[in-house]
């Protein structure tokens, strides 16, 4: 009999609203002295520190596996802080929470080694002025990201022609899914 324990940390940084309403950053660590990856996706939506939704989830083991275990630690982080189930309820946001949550994304991907980008590809279903701040705020992001070129990889599901690829979200992610390198 083997007996397997294993230690992860995890740590969130939420908005200090009543209802916690923004979400920064959420981190697993099970090994310090391995690689860090961050994931970016669009906005958090119910998953905590001790809580998982599907996406996490998905992420999580997807990590853990990579690259035959060589990774300890993953954050997440979103272009948006605001949690929501719908991004169509990103109009409700606040932009001086917002605001904060430049720092946390510089953060994350300059002490990463791999960034991947996976804010999904598909927002016909926001409104007009919705779509129009995602599209800004990806624009704002990637600039940010330029720095980090060499380390930014998507998921990649084996079976999309590699031309003009677009990131995608990992709410529906396979074992069988891939990494590949992301040029902005």
């Amino acid at each position: 009999m083997i007996l397997a324990s294993e230690n992860i940390k995890s740590i969130a940084v939420f908005s200090e609203d009543i209802n916690n309403e923004y979400r920064y950053i959420l981190k697993w660590e099970w090994d310090c002295n391995k690689k860090k990856a961050t994931v970016i996706m669009l906005n958090p939506s119910t998953a905590t520190h001790q809580k998982f939704d599907t996406t996490i989830m998905n992420v999580h083991n997807f990590i853990i596996d990579y690259e035959n275990e060589s990774y300890g630690s993953y954050s997440i982080v979103n272009l948006f802080a605001y949690r929501c189930t719908d991004p169509k309820l990103l109009v409700n946001r606040k932009l001086d929470y917002e605001m904060k949550n430049d720092t946390f994304l510089k953060d994350s991907f300059e002490y990463s080694d791999i960034i991947i980008v996976a804010w999904g590809r598909d927002f016909s279903k926001v409104n007009a002025v919705t779509k129009c701040d995602i599209n800004i705020r990806i624009s704002n992001v990637l600039e940010m990201l330029r720095v980090y070129q060499d380390k930014i990889f998507i998921f990649w599901d084996g079976k999309e022609e590699l031309i003009n690829i677009k990131p995608r979200h990992p709410v529906l992610l396979k074992s069988y899914w891939a990494l590949i390198q992301y040029t902005i």
